[in-house]
């Protein structure tokens, strides 16, 4: 008889690979949704883009697929980071089968702020 062992291979993850956990983001979506569409409403209402705390708030909320470690928390805990920095985790995100279109719908709200905040600094050069 042979009795040849086999190892289960381990699958390690990289240092800055991200698994995304859709559960965890939608979580603290319900927790704060009210105040993200609230925030989008009143630019709507204004015609312009959201504000900068509306904007750390999705942040915040779509950094929570990641961990706290992430771009897009650091931003939601902070205000900083730009465009470049935070586009691979919520373009992600957008593309991720579970997500929600309320998330998708904040992300453009995000991104399209992103843009206009470096649009304004590059002005002010």
């Amino acid at each position: 008889m042979n009795h040849e062992q086999h190892s289960t291979p381990v699958v390690e993850l990289q240092p800055d690979s991200k698994q995304i956990d859709i559960e965890r983001l939608q979580q603290t979506a319900a927790r704060f949704g009210d105040r993200i569409n609230a925030g989008i409403a009143a630019a709507e209402r204004e015609q312009q883009e959201i504000s900068h705390g509306t904007a750390r708030l999705i942040g915040h909320v779509l950094g929570r697929a990641y961990g706290r470690h992430s771009a897009l928390a650091n931003f939601g805990r902070t205000g900083e980071g730009g465009y470049d920095e935070l586009r691979d985790e919520y373009l992600d995100l957008y593309i991720h089968p579970s997500i929600s279109e309320q998330a998708q719908h904040w992300i453009d709200w995000l991104g399209t702020h992103l843009i206009q905040a470096e649009r304004k600094e590059e002005t002010h050069e």
